[in-house]
């Protein structure tokens, strides 16, 4: 919609970004959508029954719900390569640093569960997983991995 210069020029400005933390969210989320990564369709399908539980267990009033919400993201590597014949996967199931464990029960019970749902086959011949932080992560491992984008996990409030 367009707005004249003049109407404008009477509006109180309200500050919609009130400190660093919220600019930080704010810019990703603005950036999300064109950062995207473009997983190999064999791949997508491999992980088809993780993402429909992550999706459906999300807003629940749950143990798991709650869990998927404290995620800070969930990161993909591909080793050697997306396109190498055979292909390890090694899920990062990012958590804030503030959260050791969840109401008492072990992160890697969940992690567990979530990676029986992507079995080997064809060409990803490994899939493994860890619950860490971002301090646990190193640059690396970080650059070279692709954040799995859920609208829900991305755009949570902290």
């Amino acid at each position: 919609m367009t707005v004249e210069k003049a109407v404008i020029v009477g509006w109180t400005r309200v500050e919609g970004v009130r400190n660093e933390s919220d600019a930080r969210r704010f810019r990703f989320a603005l950036t999300r959508n064109r950062a995207r990564a473009a997983f190999p369709d064999d791949f997508v399908r491999l992980i088809s029954e993780l993402t429909h539980r992550i999706s459906a267990k999300h807003g629940a009033q749950s143990d798991e719900g709650r869990l998927l919400r404290a995620l800070r993201e969930i990161r993909i590597r591909a080793e050697p390569s997306w396109s190498a014949e055979k292909i390890r996967i090694m899920f990062w199931f990012i958590r804030d640093e503030s959260s050791p464990s969840f109401d008492g029960k072990s992160w890697n019970s969940y992690r567990e569960q979530w990676l029986r749902l992507v079995p080997t086959a064809g060409r990803f011949n490994s899939i493994d997983g860890a619950v860490q932080t971002l301090d646990d992560l190193t640059a690396r491992e970080y650059v070279e991995s692709d954040s799995l984008d859920f609208d829900h996990l991305s755009t949570r409030e902290t």
